[in-house]
């Protein structure tokens, strides 16, 4: 009787840790299944974009206050019900930047000074970068504006740094 009790108790035991380990494995390929489905679905769609950063056309200033009028990038459903007109306050201590692309020439010639010599070296930037004021911000401009929150359903809000958006700049004369 004994002997019977110990044969049935290991092989309930076997199949426990049969199905525990067989089940484990499975859940693995299935877990690995489930991560294919998800990357398939994120080349799918648009990244999520960063909730605290908005693209747009400047339609007013006043001040260090702009109105903003949304760029609409995403093809997010629920983004078209977010406010296309925004106001935006600028900190005084916002950091104001314009990015300005360089020419082709400009870029060529940085190029290939930075593969000169025998160090590895950055490759040259694309814009020219300068630091500017609120008043240096026109009408019709595109600028880029970061909050430390989220702004993505924010009509009025304050931002910590505004980039503006230049057209193709000539090399700049020496």
């Amino acid at each position: 009787m004994i002997k019977n009790t110990t044969i049935t108790a290991a092989l309930i035991l076997c199949a426990l840790f049969g199905y525990m380990f067989g089940y484990s494995r499975g859940n693995k390929a299935a877990v690995a299944a489930y991560a294919d489905k998800v990357a398939a679905i994120n080349r799918i769609l648009p990244p999520q974009l960063n909730p605290n950063v908005i693209t747009g056309i400047v339609k007013a200033i006043s001040g260090n206050t702009i109105v903003l009028e949304k760029i609409l990038i995403s093809q997010d459903p629920i983004a078209l019900d977010y406010p296309a007109i925004r106001q935006v306050t600028v900190a005084n201590d916002a950091s104001i930047t314009m990015r300005t692309l360089k020419d082709v020439k400009t870029l060529q010639t940085e190029l290939v000074a930075s593969k000169k010599g025998t160090s590895v070296q950055a490759p040259p930037s694309l814009f020219y970068q300068k630091n500017i004021t609120v008043s240096d911000i026109k009408v019709g401009d595109t600028i880029t504006v970061v909050s430390s929150e989220n702004i993505q359903k924010t009509e009025k809000f304050t931002v910590n740094s505004v980039q503006v958006v230049g057209v193709v700049e000539p090399a700049p004369t020496k």
